[in-house]
């Protein structure tokens, strides 16, 4: 039963107990005190015998499609065709004026005379007056708050679908044009290596290097987006093993050697105790450091340092902390960068090249094994993104 309902329902009730019990007042009489009163009520007010209604209120009467003539002297339950819900009515109905229990029905459909059919919440009580049984019904139309409730179910159930439909499609595409990307990138590494011989017009070694490099980098990016498709689909399942976080880092690194390298920037990591182990997927996790320090060399200027720094952070808790001395994040877009494809269009992001995948992706990873992310920077000063994973000892 609504707020509202209950809130209307205590008034009318307090109403209906200041009523005098006279026994000399009969009971026209005491309708007759209330009905200015109930007449006001935006909620449709029934007094019911044990055989029809004796009153309706001008609310009531709209809501049943009854002149308030013809309401009177007739059954409460010939509006409620549903056969489960008549019997419940009836049976409840009887309850209520014979041992006084309330009877609440939050949603009941009562098919009113002009053939509408209502969603009503439904509260009958006793009466607490001296002589033949009374009740007075309570019903709110509930139509328009359910047709709504229900239009954004379907909605969101047609979100969710159309959102499945387009994972599955990405992580279709994807797979499709990883297939003939691989066989660019081996042909044009040996056309590179000059396997079957000397290539004579060195133009060529460097058309064969832009060709590698474009196709790994669209590689990458289809990879990415695969692995985005998968998680938003529900199709990874973590590959559980204990792994040693040292070696995880330590291959991160190496593996982002050439841009150590080309960008001149150093990378420094502690881990504290030495020894500490992880049990996850080694894959994702790797992945998630690689992003996130990728992320950091990419914006960080010639000189400057990212630093990794692993320690225990409670119990059953770890933390891992990357932070660069990069040019940092706006405020205003700390929250647009954990969001898929949401890159920072504005002053020193828009020459850095990406599809924004690489802190989302991160993110989810990490919420795949139960941890969080977390990312604080300042423009022009820097970022700390902190990874949170539960660590079992």
């Amino acid at each position: 039963m609504s707020d509202n309902l209950v809130c209307f329902q205590d008034r009318t009730e307090a109403l209906i107990e200041h009523v005098p019990s006279d026994m000399d007042m009969d009971l026209d009489d005491r309708i007759s005190q209330l009905s200015s009163v109930l007449e006001h009520l935006p909620m449709g007010i029934l007094i019911h015998s044990q055989k029809n209604v004796i009153y309706a209120n001008s609310a009531a009467c709209r809501l049943l499609g009854v002149d308030r003539g013809l309401l009177r002297g007739r059954h409460f339950l010939e509006f409620v065709e549903n056969s489960t819900q008549y019997t419940n009515c009836r049976d409840a109905f009887n309850r209520v004026l014979s041992d006084g229990k309330e009877l609440v029905l939050p949603e009941i459909v009562v098919s009113s005379h002009d053939d509408r059919q209502n969603i009503t919440a439904l509260s009958v009580h006793r009466l607490p007056w001296d002589g033949t049984p009374l009740a007075q019904i309570s019903l709110q139309d509930i139509t328009a708050q359910k047709t709504n409730e229900q239009a954004l179910s379907l909605a969101k159930q047609n979100a969710e679908r159309a959102n499945r439909v387009k994972s599955e499609f990405l992580a279709h595409m994807s797979h499709e044009l990883r297939t003939p990307l691989n066989a660019i990138i081996g042909f044009s590494q040996i056309w590179m290596d000059e396997v079957f011989g000397p290539v004579r017009n060195t133009k060529y070694l460097e058309y064969a290097k832009d060709i590698n490099h474009a196709s790994t980098h669209l590689l990458e990016i289809i990879v990415d987006i695969l692995d985005l498709a998968k998680i938003e689909a529900g199709g990874i399942r973590l590959n559980l093993e204990d792994f040693s976080l040292d070696d995880a880092i330590t291959s991160c690194v190496s593996m982002l050697q050439r841009s150590l390298e080309t960008g001149g920037v150093s990378v420094n990591f502690s881990i504290t105790p030495k020894t500490l182990s992880l049990r996850a997927d080694r894959r994702l996790i790797k992945q998630v450091l690689i992003n996130i320090v990728g992320n950091a060399l990419k914006f960080t200027p010639t000189g400057g340092q990212v630093d990794i720094n692993v320690k225990q952070a409670g119990p059953a808790s770890i933390a891992i902390e990357i932070s660069d001395t990069g040019i940092g994040i706006p405020n205003e877009a700390l929250v647009t960068v954990l969001e898929p494809f949401g890159q920072v269009h504005q002053g020193s992001y828009v020459s850095h090249e990406g599809t924004g995948l690489g802190l989302p992706l991160a993110k989810q990873m990490v919420e795949l094994h139960g941890g969080d992310l977390k990312i604080e920077s300042t423009h022009g000063a820097g970022t700390v993104v902190t990874i949170y994973l539960p660590h079992g000892n």
